[in-house]
């Protein structure tokens, strides 16, 4: 019910979906035609009456003015209740998205709103300033309870040290000037707070300052749903793919994953392997890879893959993949990412002829690396770069530029992406919604959202259509 609140339209008490349609509908119609609030609220009074929802049962006597009087008067502000609340959510998700898509507002600051009475929490979070990634905007992103004004603002680093070094315009004081108060750049903890649903009997934690409900970022909420929405859509429109099978033309064509000679003796952690490998099989096919072992590794690392230096560039000797890690079915999708990479691409002249003629292969390969370099997550990692070696954080600057950045692994990482997709194979999308959604950004940057991952599928559909390494029709 928290998520509810977060990313759908909702109005307390009311149960019937086309009810809740009919207010929605009316609440967006109106915010088009700009139509005055006190009109919406006559209007859908009528409506409301009509359908027999007035919140409140038995309705008044009508013989008793007060009654009625007071019946109209809790109507009319449970109506400037649903207005207020679900336009003010839209809003902030609105802030919120516009806000994390740019690379050039790291910061977001914390501001009370006009009402004639504050909570104390909110008072004390008045100019609290923060990264756009801190945890604290999870859960304490505005709204922050019935009636709430409060409101965020997304602000450059040169705004951050202004308001750091001057502070942050004050309340104003009768006719006088707004003095400036500093502003709080420590993430505050959220004090837990229980408390019981009358209705239910079951109590809940929460937080202090915060009413319940209104626990969850709408912004964040909303981009996860239509993140959801996109995956489901996916796996609706893809087929199954009919394995490769060679023909008088191509007597050589076999899946990729019969290049892949296994040696993993532990039984569950190689069928966890081969349940990625299944899902690389179910997407494209090539001919001509030689076969490579994928071994089990003991070492402290997920997996990994052992190139050689060849004439021209490098090829890939093994795959090892650590079976004893959360996500062997991930990885092993990544790593042969890496192996196509070196084998498969470079056996196609990616690293050779190509790319000093400027063959298609090349430039498709090219053409996928600057899209990802040019997308949200590209731009953020290249910002938080430029951040680390100002501050000349070494480990940062290794993390950043000689893995999240670096070409080859781009590529693998949006592979293993692309893998997920196609195949539309239930746990390598988990897989995938995990990182995603992962609440350190080291984690989650290394995926796309799937706004920003959508034009990566044509570029990968047609650079393997070229090679004839695509099992899948383009157009499932």
């Amino acid at each position: 019910w928290r998520e509810e609140h977060a990313h759908a339209f909702t109005v307390a008490n009311m149960m019937k979906i086309d009810l809740l349609a009919d207010v929605q509908q009316s609440i967006e119609k109106a915010q088009e035609e700009g139509k005055p609030t006190a009109k919406w609220k006559e209007e859908m009074a009528a409506v409301l009456a009509k359908r027999g929802w007035w919140g409140r049962h038995p309705p008044p006597d009508p013989n008793d003015p007060k009654a009625v009087e007071r019946a109209n008067l809790y109507i009319s502000r449970r109506l400037d209740t649903i207005w207020r609340v679900n336009t003010r959510q839209a809003a902030q998700a609105g802030v919120w998205e516009r806000g994390q898509r740019s690379t050039s507002h790291p910061y977001i600051l914390y501001r009370v709103g006009p009402s004639k009475r504050h909570r104390e929490q909110h008072l004390a979070w008045d100019g609290l300033l923060l990264p756009k990634d801190a945890e604290f905007w999870r859960y304490a992103n505005p709204m922050n309870g019935w009636g709430c004004k409060c409101s965020t603002r997304f602000v450059t680093k040169a705004q951050y040290e202004r308001y750091v070094d001057q502070g942050v315009p004050g309340p104003v004081v009768g006719d006088g000037v707004p003095a400036r108060k500093p502003v709080k750049t420590e993430e505050p903890a959220l004090r837990p707070m229980q408390y019981r649903n009358d209705k239910t009997g079951k109590v809940h934690t929460g937080f202090a300052g915060i009413d319940p409900g209104f626990e969850r970022n709408p912004g964040v909420g909303r981009m996860e749903q239509l993140a959801r929405q996109h995956r489901d859509r996916v796996k609706r429109t893809i087929r199954p793919a009919e394995p490769a099978q060679p023909t008088e033309q191509r007597p050589g064509l076999r899946p990729v994953t019969d290049a892949l000679l296994m040696k993993i003796a532990d039984p569950a952690g190689r069928r966890k392997v081969e349940a990625g490998i299944a899902a690389v099989t179910r997407v494209h096919s090539v001919e001509g890879l030689p076969r490579i072992p994928v071994w089990e590794a003991f070492e402290d690392v997920e997996g990994y893959l052992w190139p050689i230096p060849v004439p021209g560039g490098l090829t890939a000797d093994s795959i090892s993949i650590n079976v004893s890690k959360w996500r062997p079915d991930w990885i092993v999708v990544h790593e042969i990412g890496h192996f196509i990479d070196l084998d498969g691409l470079s056996a196609s002249g990616y690293y050779t002829s190509e790319q000093e003629s400027g063959g298609r292969t090349w430039e498709l390969v090219q053409a996928i690396v600057r899209e990802l370099m040019e997308t949200t997550n590209g731009r953020l990692l290249g910002k938080l770069s430029e951040e680390a070696a100002e501050r000349g954080d070494k480990a940062a600057i290794q993390l950043i530029d000689g893995y999240l950045l670096e070409p080859r692994e781009l590529f693998a990482r949006a592979y293993a992406q692309y893998i997920a997709w196609r195949s539309a194979d239930d746990t390598l999308l988990e897989r995938l919604d995990s990182l995603l959604t992962h609440e350190d950004p080291r984690w989650r940057l290394r995926q796309w959202p799937y706004a920003q991952y959508l034009p990566l599928v044509e570029r990968f559909d047609t650079l393997f259509e070229s090679l004839g390494w695509l099992t899948r029709p383009k157009n499932t």
